[in-house]
């Protein structure tokens, strides 16, 4: 090697030129390598990170999905078929279904005279009603009696207000209740104008509610499937 500077040579090993005094800076040493490995030491026939061949990342065996889950299985391994239903999956009422979940459905389906309705939809719609109606008559008498206490007309115009609606409610579920009472009817193998024979005095009113308050057919009819079949 020859110095950089003066360009005379100098020994090997030798840190400053003999001739100039300029230190020398020799290149530094590659490690070696020993022949038939590759580099960092990873054997042949196997994949980087000691990974076998045939099987996926993390170890995992091939045929099952990640998370050692088992193919036919849901996530959280639940089977399929199963699961608690609420009003707005599988289009009818689950077991689990709320007094707000119900409402809501009979209302979506207000005019909806096809299909099924099973008692706990309708039980759960008719305390709904009973419900709203009854705060709606609680707070026009409250707000009147005040109205009248104290002599103020404000508060007879909130009296008024909900006085009135209340009226418009009772009107608003009209059809919603008679299309679930007639989907009820449907759900026990009658037809819905069955319902209309509580027009008939005094047995009418008692054969429909023993009709409401039957269970229903296990097995599809002509109106369609249970509505408790899938759960």
């Amino acid at each position: 090697m020859n110095c950089s500077f003066c360009g005379k040579p100098v020994a090997e090993g030798q840190r400053f030129c003999q001739n100039c005094g300029a230190e020398i800076k020799w290149p530094e040493p590659q490690p070696v390598q020993q022949p038939g490995y590759n580099q960092g030491y990873q054997q042949p026939g196997y994949n980087a990170g000691g990974q076998q061949p045939g099987y996926n990342a993390g170890y995992q065996q091939s045929g099952y999905n990640a998370g050692y889950q088992q193919p036919g299985y849901n996530q959280g391994y639940q089977q399929p078929g199963y699961g608690a239903r609420t009003a707005d999956q599988g289009g009818a009422i689950g077991d689990n279904s709320n007094l707000i979940d119900v409402y809501k459905y009979v209302m979506k389906n207000y005019a909806n005279f096809n299909g099924r309705a099973r008692r706990r939809e309708y039980w759960l719609f008719y305390l709904a009603n009973i419900l709203v109606q009854t705060a709606l008559y609680v707070l026009s008498g409250v707000f009147g009696g005040l109205a009248v206490a104290g002599d103020s007309g404000f508060l007879s115009a909130i009296s008024v207000i909900f006085t009135g609606l209340t009226s418009i409610y009772a009107l608003a579920i009209l059809v919603p209740s008679l299309a679930i009472s007639w989907r009820r009817m449907h759900d026990i193998g009658k037809s819905g104008g069955y319902i209309f024979m509580s027009l008939i005095p005094l047995a009418g009113p008692i054969i429909v509610l023993v009709a409401l308050c039957t269970d229903s057919q296990a097995e599809a009819n002509q109106y369609g499937p249970c509505p408790k079949a899938r759960r």
